[in-house]
């Protein structure tokens, strides 16, 4: 059988990087939810994506595909312009319903 040969510096970056990781993990709030960290993202992001923002998104995208498909004289675009409209205005409240359900 063949021995593996580990270099030195194989060995002392493996235990550089197992240092480091403890380091993080244990300064990461151990399953906190990222709350604190996240929450102040999540609720701007949520906030534009369900205001305001994201109805003038899902219009313009509804208006841009119906236009490009009486240009082109399909009606595809038109349909992913429906699509793209729908996510933008129900996604949002999906995913949350997704994640913050009990099971």
């Amino acid at each position: 059988m063949k021995s593996i040969k580990f270099s030195r510096g194989l060995i002392v970056g493996l235990a550089l990087a197992a240092v480091g990781f403890s380091a993080l993990a244990s300064g990461t709030g151990g399953g906190t939810g990222g709350q604190s960290e996240f929450g102040a993202l999540f609720n701007t992001i949520f906030g534009w994506t369900t205001g305001f923002l994201g109805k003038a998104l899902a219009l313009f995208a509804f208006v841009i595909g119906a236009g490009m498909g009486i240009a082109r004289s399909t009606l595809m675009p038109a349909i992913i312009g429906i699509v793209f409209a729908l996510v933008l205005s129900l996604g949002p409240n999906i995913i949350v319903s997704m994640f913050s359900s009990v099971v």
